[in-house]
């Protein structure tokens, strides 16, 4: 996971993406995510994407290893 980016046709979804895919859980009732399978944090919009799942009200585990987190 942590070499995703050097992939040959691997990217990370765009906010416009996540949008539609968190509306489209939202629909289907989902309330919880879990998002895993590299750093997340090195993203650097990860905060706009919690804030997307929370306007749907769909709660966010971010599993990560922390270095990267302060306030």
């Amino acid at each position: 996971m942590c070499k995703v980016k050097e992939d040959i046709g691997h990217k990370e979804l765009s906010l416009k993406e996540i949008r539609f895919l968190t509306d489209n859980l939202a629909s289907k009732g989902i309330v919880y995510v879990s998002i895993g399978g590299g750093e997340h944090l090195v993203r650097d919009n990860i905060v706009g994407v919690i804030k997307i799942f929370k306007q749907h009200s769909i709660r966010v585990r971010l599993l990560t290893n922390g270095v990267l987190l302060n306030r």
